[in-house]
């Protein structure tokens, strides 16, 4: 009875274990990038498949230029801005050569911007005066780090 016991609470312990570590390091982990084309026109649905943009704060609104093409990322929902940028007050904007569509095609979206950032063309600008508070509303994003290199 007694080594039931002891064996029925080592199990108990090694799913909790697992559980966590799934959650906490696999579940996190970079998943395979399968190549696809972007374009300026396909950048928002794929954009969208990000696990980044479904992870942004509900209130977020960041407007990503890429060449000439203009788009506004909100949680889960990415937009062609047409013709002037109508963007409104947005937390952030990112820039970065038009170059990069192919680079986000071929290699995924972390890469991408590793690569960017190491050649120095990751343009961010922060909306002014806020710096401290969109370090706390973008906290939950921290997990991404690793994606500027």
């Amino acid at each position: 009875m007694k080594k039931a016991i002891i064996f029925v609470i080592l199990v108990l312990v090694l799913a909790g274990a697992g559980y966590w570590a799934y959650y906490n390091y696999i579940k996190l982990s970079p998943s395979v990038w399968i190549p696809v084309e972007i374009n300026s026109a396909s950048l928002p649905s794929v954009l969208e498949q990000f696990r980044l943009v479904d992870d942004l704060p509900e209130d977020s609104r960041i407007e990503i230029n890429v060449g000439s093409n203009s788009y506004i990322v909100e949680k889960g929902n990415v937009e062609v801005q047409d013709g002037e940028s109508n963007s409104g007050e947005v937390d952030a904007k990112v820039s970065l050569p038009e170059k990069y569509f192919e680079v986000f095609g071929e290699k995924g979206w972390c890469e991408g911007l590793k690569e960017a950032n190491a050649n120095g063309d990751l343009g961010v600008e922060i909306k002014e005066g806020k710096k401290k508070d969109l370090l706390w509303k973008y906290k939950s994003l921290v997990k991404y780090k690793s994606c500027l290199g």
